[in-house]
């Protein structure tokens, strides 16, 4: 009788972390999480253009496994980036001026590349100085232009939580995001 064969999902895994294997072994340890969800915001989200990226020391973004791995972050070694097929996130007050203009945020606002920290459910280490650290390495996000005066809006920096229920022992191993935005953002009345 011989092995299954392994699942599209196993075999990404392996690949993905054997190219790191050779020149960074305690990278390739940490990329199986990251790469999971990689898998699942390629293949249930339909996301493009996916990346897998690293934090270093200096906070600098760098490619995986492109870019000679540097000293991974101590909490977050591994970050995901990629092209959603449409917006993941709209500020309220933006949301106020697109219905202002009469516009159609699917058809004004082309979606931008978002970052996903990929997190087990059971992680506790990470906090509000690693979250800093990982806004700290991001880029600013485009500026938005709409409206007849081509009005510009600037979203704050922004990450995805990709948080992963575990396998197994009544775990399903589903994925929910949360969204993360850098700064203070002011409260909301409803109603």
């Amino acid at each position: 009788m011989s092995a299954p064969t392994p699942s599209a999902l196993s075999s990404l895994i392996t690949t993905t972390t054997s190219q790191v294997s050779s020149s960074a072994p305690a990278l390739a340890q940490v990329l199986a999480l990251p790469t999971e969800i990689l898998h699942n915001l390629q293949y249930q989200h339909t996301w493009k253009d996916l990346r897998l990226h690293q934090i270093t020391a200096d906070a600098a973004l760098i490619d995986i496994p492109n870019d000679t791995p540097a000293k991974s972050h101590d909490t977050i070694p591994v970050i995901i980036s990629g092209q959603p097929p449409r917006h993941v996130y709209i500020h309220p007050d933006l949301q106020s001026v697109l219905i202002q203009h009469s516009l159609s945020a699917g058809t004004a606002i082309p979606p931008q590349r978002e970052y996903v920290i990929p997190l087990s459910i059971a992680q506790k280490d990470v906090g509000v100085e690693t979250l800093a650290g990982v806004f700290d390495a991001l880029p600013t996000r485009e500026p938005i232009a709409f409206g007849k005066s081509y009005d510009t809006w600037q979203d704050p920096k922004r990450v995805l939580l990709a948080m992963k229920a575990p396998d197994g022992l009544g775990g399903d191993g589903t994925v929910a995001y949360y969204v993360c935005q850098e700064g203070e953002q002011k409260p909301r009345q409803n109603g």
